[in-house]
């Protein structure tokens, strides 16, 4: 499903730029009701950076795709602040 105003494409571009940058991102894929975008997980395959992100949900309704995006994430970065390795080999 494709609309005029939704490009999982430049998407995918910002969310490697922003990964790039060394900030935390965290994906909310709420695109779909009770589904992840097709699309979208494809091109995200395509990039090995995508290991870097802090946390990826895209299941159920938004509301707990958030709740479980933004809890994840949080865990995440605390623990990049606090010593843990990365899982994509980078420093914190």
């Amino acid at each position: 499903m494709q609309s005029p105003r939704r490009s999982p494409e430049e998407f995918v571009r910002a969310l490697l730029e922003a990964l790039a940058s060394g900030r935390p991102v965290a994906v909310a894929d709420v695109a779909f009701v009770n589904a992840s975008d097709l699309i979208l997980g494809d091109l995200l395959r395509q990039h090995p950076q995508v290991a870097g992100l802090a946390a990826y949900g895209g299941w159920n309704t938004a509301g707990n795709t958030l709740g479980t995006v933004l809890a994840a994430a949080m865990i995440r970065i605390l623990a990049l602040r606090n010593g843990q390795p990365r899982s994509d080999g980078r420093d914190a």
